[in-house]
Protein backbone atom coordinates (compact mmCIF):
# COMPACT_ATOMS: atom_id res chain seq x y z
CA UNK A 1 0.00 0.00 0.00
CA UNK A 2 1.11 3.54 -0.66
CA UNK A 3 -0.23 5.29 2.43
CA UNK A 4 3.10 6.82 3.43
CA UNK A 5 2.79 10.34 2.04
CA UNK A 6 -0.91 10.75 2.93
CA UNK A 7 -0.09 9.41 6.38
CA UNK A 8 2.72 11.88 6.82
CA UNK A 9 0.46 14.67 5.57
CA UNK A 10 -1.68 14.10 8.67
CA UNK A 11 0.92 16.24 10.41
CA UNK A 12 -0.34 19.21 8.37
CA UNK A 13 -4.05 18.71 9.10
CA UNK A 14 -5.59 21.79 10.67
CA UNK A 15 -2.78 23.99 9.40
CA UNK A 16 -4.00 24.60 5.86
CA UNK A 17 -1.76 21.76 4.64
CA UNK A 18 1.26 23.80 5.65
CA UNK A 19 4.08 22.88 8.00
CA UNK A 20 5.39 25.80 10.02
CA UNK A 21 8.74 25.87 11.77
CA UNK A 22 7.47 24.74 15.17
CA UNK A 23 5.65 21.68 13.78
CA UNK A 24 8.61 20.93 11.49
CA UNK A 25 11.04 20.98 14.43
CA UNK A 26 8.84 18.71 16.57
CA UNK A 27 8.24 16.29 13.71
CA UNK A 28 11.85 16.32 12.48
CA UNK A 29 13.17 15.77 15.98
CA UNK A 30 10.89 12.73 16.32
CA UNK A 31 11.98 11.39 12.91
CA UNK A 32 15.60 11.80 13.99
CA UNK A 33 14.99 9.81 17.18
CA UNK A 34 13.04 7.17 15.24
CA UNK A 35 15.85 6.71 12.72
CA UNK A 36 18.95 7.15 14.87
CA UNK A 37 17.76 6.42 18.40
CA UNK A 38 19.11 9.67 19.79
CA UNK A 39 18.01 13.28 20.13
CA UNK A 40 18.75 15.57 17.22
CA UNK A 41 21.18 18.44 17.54
CA UNK A 42 19.17 21.68 17.41
CA UNK A 43 21.63 23.12 14.88
CA UNK A 44 20.97 20.17 12.54
CA UNK A 45 17.22 20.70 12.78
CA UNK A 46 17.60 24.43 12.10
CA UNK A 47 19.87 23.75 9.12
CA UNK A 48 17.35 21.25 7.72
CA UNK A 49 14.47 23.69 8.27
CA UNK A 50 16.31 26.44 6.41
CA UNK A 51 17.08 24.11 3.49
CA UNK A 52 13.57 22.64 3.29
CA UNK A 53 11.63 25.88 3.81
CA UNK A 54 13.64 27.87 1.25
CA UNK A 55 13.28 30.93 3.48
CA UNK A 56 9.48 30.72 3.61
CA UNK A 57 7.44 30.81 6.83
CA UNK A 58 6.00 27.34 6.17
CA UNK A 59 6.36 24.35 3.88
CA UNK A 60 3.49 23.91 1.46
CA UNK A 61 2.45 20.48 0.10
CA UNK A 62 5.16 20.56 -2.56
CA UNK A 63 7.95 21.52 -0.14
CA UNK A 64 6.77 18.89 2.36
CA UNK A 65 6.66 16.17 -0.29
CA UNK A 66 10.17 17.12 -1.49
CA UNK A 67 11.53 16.97 2.07
CA UNK A 68 9.95 13.55 2.67
CA UNK A 69 11.13 12.25 -0.70
CA UNK A 70 14.66 13.45 0.05
CA UNK A 71 14.56 11.66 3.42
CA UNK A 72 13.60 8.39 1.72
CA UNK A 73 16.14 8.95 -1.05
CA UNK A 74 18.94 9.36 1.48
CA UNK A 75 17.97 6.39 3.67
CA UNK A 76 17.02 3.82 1.00
CA UNK A 77 19.71 1.83 -0.74
CA UNK A 78 17.76 1.39 -3.97
CA UNK A 79 15.40 3.58 -5.96
CA UNK A 80 12.38 1.29 -6.19
CA UNK A 81 9.03 2.77 -5.16
CA UNK A 82 8.23 -0.24 -2.96
CA UNK A 83 11.42 0.31 -0.95
CA UNK A 84 10.58 4.00 -0.46
CA UNK A 85 7.00 3.15 0.59
CA UNK A 86 8.19 0.51 3.06
CA UNK A 87 10.76 2.91 4.52
CA UNK A 88 8.24 5.75 4.82
CA UNK A 89 5.57 3.51 6.37
CA UNK A 90 8.06 2.18 8.92
CA UNK A 91 9.40 5.67 9.63
CA UNK A 92 5.90 7.08 10.02
CA UNK A 93 5.01 4.34 12.52
CA UNK A 94 8.25 4.79 14.48
CA UNK A 95 7.89 8.58 14.44
CA UNK A 96 4.33 8.37 15.76
CA UNK A 97 5.58 6.17 18.60
CA UNK A 98 8.25 8.76 19.48
CA UNK A 99 5.73 11.62 19.32
CA UNK A 100 3.29 9.68 21.48
CA UNK A 101 5.97 9.33 24.16
CA UNK A 102 6.78 13.07 24.16
CA UNK A 103 5.05 15.43 26.58
CA UNK A 104 2.00 17.08 25.02
CA UNK A 105 2.62 20.48 23.46
CA UNK A 106 0.39 22.74 25.55
CA UNK A 107 0.93 25.82 23.39
CA UNK A 108 -1.33 26.98 20.58
CA UNK A 109 -1.73 24.55 17.65
CA UNK A 110 1.45 24.37 15.55
CA UNK A 111 1.73 26.70 12.62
Amino acid sequence: TTTSIPGLLLFTRGNGNRVGERLYMRMSGAVYVALLGEDADADVLIENWEADSHGKAALDDKDFFEAIFELADIWCEGVEADEYVEFLNRTLWDTLQVLDALPADKEAPPA
